[in-house]
């Protein structure tokens, strides 16, 4: 019998954990009761790490004997639907291994109009993205060619490829105007054109940007917009009246002084006006005012 004054309650509930996990190992139950029988701490604390290592083996027990639930998956998952590969990296960027450092590269023609005209709205979608991914993947070998200096094989294929985006869209928008004017009417807008450069004015490609970039919509930027005028507009009137107030004293002090020169030094002061005011008469008989 262990008695219940030399062991600590960590001990107490090992006793009690063991019975239910009813152990073969003898020698370790024994070496436990040794521990919680002596005075020194260093076994105590031996005792109380069997303890807990042996409540983890019954949790784990417990674990083990539950089953599992069964998991449905949704019908509409896109994890079902998924078609791309499941070793699908970031070399879907880059073309084929066997075409790395091959001088040609072997493409088809682009697509033309008629044959655009005779595919779906799904299918003209599907070609869409397709189409997108290629053009990306040319990109990103033309700037890797051009950053290892290497030529960049078949140049061509991007032009194909922008040709066949530029006439699917143009198909886009035959069948948008098509419809605007079944059901609405009136003509469907009209697509966002492209800025190029003109040689006759060869700012008009970034002057419609620079004039967007600076009509700001912010509120708290144009509260600030509007504070720097106001303080601007207020800075501009201090300097005018201090002009008139200098323009006055002179004629005061000197009426017969040259006008057009106190004009040319202060050209925001009408001199004129300012010889009928009333701070401008000085102490001789030139007075106008």
């Amino acid at each position: 019998m262990v008695q219940s004054g030399k062991f600590s309650i960590g001990a107490a509930l090992f006793v009690s954990t063991l019975k239910k996990i009813s152990l073969t190992n003898s020698q370790e139950s024994n070496y436990f009761q040794t521990c919680t029988n002596t005075s020194n701490k260093r076994f105590r604390f031996l005792g109380s790490f069997f303890f807990w290592r042996h409540l983890n083996l019954l949790s784990k027990k417990k674990k083990k004997g539950k089953k599992k639930k069964p998991f449905f998956r949704p019908a509409n998952s896109t994890s079902i639907h998924m078609t791309s590969f499941k070793s699908s990296n970031l070399m879907q960027f880059f073309d084929d291994p066997k075409n790395f450092g091959a001088s040609e590269v072997k493409s088809g023609r682009s697509w033309t109009v008629d044959e655009l005209r005779i595919k779906s709205n799904i299918d003209l979608q599907k070609l869409w993205f397709v189409l997108l991914k290629e053009r990306n993947m040319l990109l990103t070998m033309e700037y890797n060619c051009r950053e290892a200096c290497y030529l960049f094989p078949s140049p061509e294929r991007i032009d194909k490829i922008q040709d066949s985006m530029t006439r699917l869209e143009q198909v886009i928008h035959e069948r948008n105007d098509a419809y605007w004017q079944l059901e609405i009417g009136e003509e469907a807008p009209k697509p966002r054109a492209e800025k190029t450069l003109d040689p006759t004015d060869p700012l008009a490609a970034i002057r419609e940007p620079m004039e967007a970039v600076t009509q700001v919509k912010d509120r708290a930027t144009l509260k600030f917009q509007y504070l720097i005028k106001e303080k601007e507009r207020k800075l501009k009137l201090k300097q005018k009246r201090l002009h008139e107030r200098e323009a006055a004293m002179l004629l005061k002090y000197f009426p017969n002084m040259d006008k057009e020169a106190l004009q040319a030094k202060y050209p925001d002061v009408n001199v004129e006006k300012l010889k009928f005011v009333q701070r401008t008469r000085g102490s001789h008989e030139f007075n106008t005012a």
